[in-house]
């Protein structure tokens, strides 16, 4: 992407020109002075910069749309705009899955009670979002207003839910693509699910962007697990064994940094407790340690829940609301309900971004094998529905 001035030429009004476009297809040029701007657009040799408009059903996905030929736009240096460029694609279309590219999840006091912020940055605009507890679509925060359905055309998404309409083994959200914007979006039918697997065995997909490799083959939702973030620990240390740990050293350490945010030590039993107070409300990780052996144990919060299944249930406890026989915990050291650890942002930054993917190769041999396979199976459907037809008339 290069910045022009109006007469076409190379603008000297930015201190950065001819910059590529990211993983999410954004460019960013900053100008220093204010005037009217054109860009010229070199693409990948998959695509073509187009004098063509753009198909009306993406007009919500863009506020202003620069294409080849077009005259210069003004800009400002104070208030720049987003001007997005339109690419012809040469041959198929590129595709890739849905994924994102940042990730915010922590516990926040809102309205004076304890939620779930969750923040994501799709890869794909208007991306559909799903919150499934348990299995199931979780339509609204907890306190009656809707979740958002979809990300917005920058490819935000963020909701506030509840602790309590959470579960503590922890939720999924699922990534799907938008069928309004990707018409050619695979469905989840028992067929496509069977040509997914068949291409699996023979065919890798390619971004068009180096460095970012695509699903195997391209799919149509993403999953996404979510760790609870537990406001209670009540259980017992397991080795990798499934044995109980007498003593052990219990290090509760943050996911986003691996620091040790709190320590205790287990009884003699492997029995411990944390309470809400020595708990981050960040996404987090437990570590027990062997006093004998010093082997070390690392466990999810999911994983210490579900390891201490017998004990939660027969205790009735709910560690992701720090309750016991729906009643809040009290800290015997405070004689406090539920006050739960506060923490200024870390160090480290708490968004962590999808790495980076190593492409491979599109032209593949097997692919004459994969449309053979296709063709076959095409052809007994048809003499399936031909077969029943005739049976039909008969």
């Amino acid at each position: 992407m290069t910045l022009l001035d109006e007469n076409g030429n190379p603008s000297l009004n930015t201190l950065v020109n001819n910059v590529l476009i990211d993983q999410m297809g954004k460019y960013y040029i900053r100008i220093n002075k204010d005037g009217k701007y054109k860009l010229n657009v070199i693409p990948k040799t998959n695509h073509l910069f187009t004098a063509s408009m753009p198909d009306a059903k993406y007009k919500d996905l863009y506020d202003f749309i620069y294409k080849l030929g077009d005259p210069a736009f003004v800009e400002k240096a104070q208030s720049p705009k987003r001007v997005d460029v339109a690419l012809k694609p040469v041959g198929t279309p590129y595709s890739r899955s849905p994924d994102y590219i940042s990730r915010e999840y922590l516990d926040v006091w809102y309205e004076g009670d304890s939620y779930t912020k969750i923040a994501l940055r799709t890869v794909h605009p208007k991306t559909i979002v799903k919150v499934m507890v348990d299995g199931v679509e979780l339509t609204e925060d907890g306190a009656g207003r809707p979740l958002p359905k979809t990300s917005d055309k920058e490819g935000y998404w963020l909701a506030l839910i509840k602790k309590e309409v959470l579960a503590q083994e922890g939720f999924n959200i699922e990534l799907i693509k938008n069928p309004q914007y990707y018409p050619f979006a695979k469905n989840n039918s028992y067929f496509s699910q069977l040509i997914n697997k068949i291409f699996s065995l023979f065919i890798k997909r390619v971004s068009a962007q180096q460095s970012i490799k695509i699903d195997d083959p391209v799919s149509n939702t993403k999953i996404i697990k979510f760790e609870p973030i537990l406001d209670y620990i009540e259980g017992f240390a397991y080795d990798s064994e499934n044995r109980k740990m007498p003593k052990a050293k219990i290090d509760v350490r943050l996911q986003m940094n691996k620091q040790i945010y709190f320590s205790t030590v287990a009884d003699d039993t492997g029995f411990f407790t944390i309470y809400p107070r020595n708990l981050p409300p960040y996404e987090f990780y437990l570590e027990f340690t062997d006093p004998e052996t010093q082997k070390t144990v690392i466990q999810k919060t999911s994983e210490f829940v579900k390891q201490n299944k017998e004990h939660i249930k027969s205790e009735n406890l709910n560690l992701i609301q720090a309750a016991k026989n729906s009643q809040p915990i009290i800290d015997p050291a405070t004689d406090l309900f539920n006050e739960k650890s506060s923490i200024k942002n870390p160090a480290s930054n708490k968004t962590v971004s999808s790495p980076a993917k190593t492409a491979t190769s599109l032209f593949n041999p097997a692919l004459m094998i994969i449309l053979v396979i296709i063709f076959l199976l095409s052809g007994i459907t048809i003499g399936l529905v031909l077969y029943i037809r005739s049976r039909n008339s008969s």
